[in-house]
């Protein structure tokens, strides 16, 4: 028999075919009885993690999905990646309820795979592509069309967390078969912000867990005030009246009847001794009752009350008393989740009124933190508001003694586990931002670093106004007694500390190269330059580069950290709790200062080079020159309008001018 070389590659191809499947029952023999939970193995379809209090399963044939052959292959693969997050090989160590995330966001991108019939089987046994067969242009092809899409940039990174994670466990010998592994860097080497429209912001991949990292951005002030707004209004004007309601209709008549009678209310009012029209004022709909009669009895009518505006309004006061939870809390969804009933009460202990304090157990996302840890928020009276609507509104589709239930008795998940799930949390939060109108749909671990953001980078007029609406308070300090006492926000502030001493750091660098440095900083920094044999010798784009890989070290061990306020960039040690010049303002009666930031600056009340945690660059040089232009034409009488001839004005003209030139002439 003639052998040619088609028979050799189809040997060597068969070969090759039934040794991957021989690696594949290998894999299952030695790690199949792993176990990843209490309830589950490596080798189950479906792992449980309801015992570990959890309450939620990955089910990795719905991942897969309908593909008419084989899926074993591409199911490994999932697992043995999500074991690698989990367990022994963990590069970082995972909780259950990250992996989860990561494998379900990823369902578009694995039914991509799918599509393609990587690590698909025509049957059992059979011949399926490998990841090699995939050309690193589709790869390459796929992330960028992620990045293009209109999808919000927290979803844009989902759909690409599992591909990162199969190149990080294809890098390892030890993890998965080599056939199943990525030949090359789909990613090509970059990072997410080096691809069109991912935010800049975001560096890496989305945050583990349920949020607690700087890949989830701040909500749009010009969203979170309508938000807020509207919850809050929503609440304080209708959570009684709907209470009532509930309780007379949901709990009282519905309750033993289909179908709730004019005359059935009326008699249910004279038993809380009120009339039937003030039963009814203050709800945010009428109580209309419609004439109903039976087909085979025209005669014979009743009328019935409609009920369907008024559930859509009780499920709308939930969802606002949801999202006031996050909005004054900062906490995590599952946090959320796991809130009971009685969780928040009053604390007189601190001698000021409506004071109250939320218990909660908060779960790292690392595995031996699994029981969490009991903590007590100081919170608003809103909170507090939000709290009760919750638990009297909820009385009938309450599982145990969980504080958020189903809006409704037939959701899914009422009868899945006690706590509804992280996506029914989501749902009910952009449902109700959707219910109001505003344009902007957030996600649940957005909160915490909005609020966190609020009193040290966003917006230094428009978020302290915001964050003392919610917490009704005229006075930033006693907000920040709040805040600084709330551990969720205090690392909150950190992360985002970071992230914005990170940006600003190169410029810094670069200022230093070309000695275009000014202020009480710029000194010391210049001074380190001529004295420090770090940067002994070194000149242009090293002693640039050095300068700024020093202050990043110096950023990323927290004992320094860059804030951009419109006077200077800020440089200060964010554990130093001494009074700062912005933190400080004159209370009504001008003879009280007031430290409202806990040793935070507050950039807008920068007082720029009269602070000596001042540091100018070149970067500041135009704004700051077109103020001082603006004001030496204003003292050379150039300025003929009326507040020219304020004294007050022209002294504080004349005070910028003598402080700034030199500066300007510094780093321009």
């Amino acid at each position: 028999m003639q052998v040619t070389k088609a028979s050799v590659l189809g040997v060597e191809s068969n070969f090759s075919l039934e040794r991957r499947w021989k690696i594949l029952s290998l894999v299952l023999r030695s790690f199949g009885d792993r176990r990843v939970s209490s309830l589950s193995v490596l080798r189950d379809d479906v792992w449980d993690f309801r015992a570990e209090g959890m309450g939620y399963k990955i089910n990795f044939l719905a991942l897969v999905g309908e593909h008419g052959g084989d899926g074993l292959p591409l199911i490994i693969l999932l697992k043995i990646i999500a074991y690698c997050m989990l367990k022994d090989y963990a590069l970082i160590d995972r909780a259950p309820r990250t992996v989860y995330n990561i494998l379900y966001g990823a369902k578009p991108f694995i039914r991509w795979l799918v599509q393609r019939k990587c690590l698909i089987a025509d049957h059992q046994g059979g011949w399926f592509s490998l990841p090699k067969d995939i050309s690193a242009d589709d790869f390459y092809d796929y992330i960028s069309g992620v990045s293009l899409s209109k999808l919000h940039d927290n979803t844009k990174h989902d759909r690409i967390r599992f591909l990162s994670e199969w190149w990080k466990n294809s890098r390892d010998e030890q993890k998965i078969p080599d056939f199943m592994k990525l030949e090359s860097d789909p990613f090509e080497g970059k990072k997410l912000k080096d691809f069109k429209d991912f935010s800049s912001d975001q560096d890496d991949f989305p945050p583990d867990g349920d949020g607690d990292d700087s890949g989830w951005q701040p909500i749009p002030l010009e969203y979170a005030f309508p938000i807020a707004n509207a919850a809050m209004d929503y609440i304080e004007k209708f959570s009684e009246p709907l209470i009532g309601y509930h309780q007379v209709i949901n709990e009282g008549i519905s309750s033993n009847q289909a179908s709730v009678s004019r005359g059935a209310v009326r008699k249910a009012c004279a038993e809380r001794g009120i009339e039937i029209d003030e039963f009814g004022s203050g709800l945010p709909f009428e109580l209309n009752f419609n004439k109903y009669s039976a087909p085979g009895h025209p005669s014979k009518f009743t009328y019935r009350l409609e009920r369907k505006e008024a559930e859509r309004c009780v499920s709308h006061i939930k969802r606002a008393a949801i999202t006031i939870l996050f909005y004054t809390t900062g906490l995590r969804n599952r946090e959320a989740r796991e809130l009971e009933v009685g969780c928040c009460v009053p604390d007189n202990s601190q001698g000021i009124d409506d004071f109250y304090r939320l218990t909660l157990v908060v779960k790292k996302t690392s595995k031996e933190y699994y029981q969490g840890q009991v903590i007590s928020l100081p919170v608003p009276k809103i909170t507090y508001l939000a709290v009760k609507v919750l638990e009297k509104l909820g009385t009938l589709t309450r599982r145990d003694n969980v504080l958020i239930s189903p809006l409704q008795a037939n959701e899914k998940s009422d009868h899945v586990s006690n706590q509804v799930t992280t996506t029914t949390i989501v749902n009910y939060v952009k449902a109700f931002a959707k219910d109001v109108g505003v344009g902007y749909e957030p996600h649940p671990h957005q909160f915490r670093k909005t609020i966190a953001g609020w009193f040290v980078l966003n917006s230094p007029v428009l978020g302290p106004l915001l964050v003392m609406r919610l917490f009704s308070h005229n006075s930033i300090a006693m907000t920040e007694m709040y805040l600084k006492n709330n551990p969720l926000i205090v690392k909150a502030r950190q992360e985002i500390l970071l992230e914005q001493s990170l940006k600003i750091v190169k410029g810094i660098g670069e200022s230093a190269q070309s000695g275009k440095l000014a202020g009480a900083i710029g000194e010391r920094i210049k001074d380190s330059l001529n004295e420090d044999p770090l940067f002994k010798g070194l000149t242009g784009d090293v002693l640039g580069a050095t300068m700024e890989e020093y202050l990043r070290e110096r950023a990323k061990h927290g004992n320094m950290h860059f804030l951009l306020t419109p006077m200077a960039v800020c440089v200060f040690d964010p554990s130093d709790q001494a009074s700062k010049p912005c933190a400080k303002t004159i209370s009504a009666t001008n003879l009280v200062c007031e430290d409202m930031s806990s040793g935070l600056p507050l950039v807008g009340n920068c007082v720029g080079v009269s602070c000596d945690h001042c540091l100018m660059t070149k970067c500041q040089a135009p704004l700051i020159e077109q103020s001082l232009n603006f004001y030496t034409e204003l003292l050379n009488g150039a300025i003929k309008e009326d507040y020219a001839q304020n004294l007050h004005i022209i002294d504080s003209a004349r005070q910028f001018v003598d402080a700034y030139s030199p500066v300007v002439e510094l780093i321009k």
